[in-house]
């Protein structure tokens, strides 16, 4: 997160940017944040990563805006891609995933598919290249959330983990936690309860890690208010502090309790 200094009787120019606090603030201190964008944030067809203050553009051409694809719940903003209308939202973070430790946290409610669509990918590589890097992603018809290793859109075998969707799930967003590390293996949390996790395959990611080689939201459908990506694994007992402050806090602001 940016860090801000208020410094006594230094006077701005007239022009500068206005600073508006983020309404992570009470979370900023967490170590590790990689990104974060937030529908909050999003004007111009870009939308803020909330970690260093670069504006992020929308990378699909299929037409999403600001007007039309933003939505308000409640006290929040979300993107809304409807499955029917196919205007989706891609953002390229520009950062390196870190292949042995990762917290994928997101508010989200996936459209539900009546048949396959390709994946609603929330975090994904660029490419079905091999099984060894990072894809979170709901599957083809959205009734589970699932961590493969091969990237792109296709519907990959052997997940990783996986979370057969809820009814309440389908009725408003949910908060999702999705976590990996050599130490332990997968974790997948469901408003603050582990709902699934596979601590025997703990295989380090090698593949699609770098600067422009995944993205975020490709091909989702439904509504989602937040993505962050931390280079930790939140579930570790060393961390666990950290993944409550984060699940409480955002449990708080989308009203999940």
């Amino acid at each position: 997160m940016i860090i801000i200094e208020q410094i006594k009787g230094l006077t701005a120019k007239p022009n500068a940017p206005e600073f508006k606090p983020s309404s992570e603030q009470p979370i900023a201190h967490i170590p590790d944040y990689n990104f974060m964008i937030n529908a909050a944030y999003f004007k111009e067809n870009k939308v803020l990563d909330q970690v260093n203050g670069v504006d992020l553009v929308n990378a699909s051409a299929s037409g999403a805006t600001e007007v039309d694809n933003i939505i308000q719940i409640g006290n929040n903003r979300f993107f809304s891609t409807p499955m029917a209308e196919a205007k989706f939202f891609r953002f390229n973070p520009q950062k390196k995933l870190n292949g042995t430790a990762l917290t994928v946290v997101f508010v989200a409610k996936p459209d539900e598919a009546t048949s396959a669509t390709g994946l609603g990918t929330i975090v994904a590589g660029n490419d079905a290249v091999d099984d060894y890097s990072v894809k979170v992603s709901f599957n083809a018809t959205r009734s589970q959330l699932q961590f493969f290793g091969a990237g792109g859109l296709s519907n990959a075998v052997n997940p990783k983990i996986s979370y057969v969707l809820q009814p309440e799930n389908r009725q408003k967003p949910s908060l999702y936690v999705v976590t990996f590390s050599i130490e332990k293996g997968y974790e997948i949390r469901v408003n603050g309860k582990q709902v699934a996790i596979n601590t025997l395959d703990k295989e380090a990611r090698t593949s699609q890690l770098g600067v422009n080689e995944w993205s975020v939201l490709r091909n989702f459908s439904g509504q989602c208010g937040f993505i962050a990506v931390l280079d930790s694994d939140l579930t570790l007992e060393r961390n666990r502090k950290f993944l409550f402050e984060i699940e409480n806090h955002f449990k708080k602001r989308f009203s999940l309790d």
